[in-house]
């Protein structure tokens, strides 16, 4: 059966949280690296932004899960 993003598990959205925090990490390195070097780094910054934006979706809906998981435990 193929999962839909609908249906991951709290699982998958803890590793993809994980991964996300990794990218963004080094993103944030990457970037300051370029800008000390007097790199342009625009395009780098506005898809950070993307997957900052990514990761904020991904932490929202792990959010709703382990609230969702709290309320049938009660």
């Amino acid at each position: 059966m193929i999962r839909t993003p609908s249906q991951a598990t709290v699982a998958d959205l803890e590793r993809e949280a994980t991964v996300l925090e990794q990218r963004l990490h080094d993103g944030e390195r990457r970037i300051e690296e370029a800008q000390q070097v007097g790199a342009g780094t625009e395009a780098w910054e506005e898809f950070w932004i993307e997957l900052l934006h990514t990761y904020e979706a991904v932490y929202d809906r792990l959010q709703s899960l382990h609230a969702g998981e709290q309320q049938v435990a009660a």
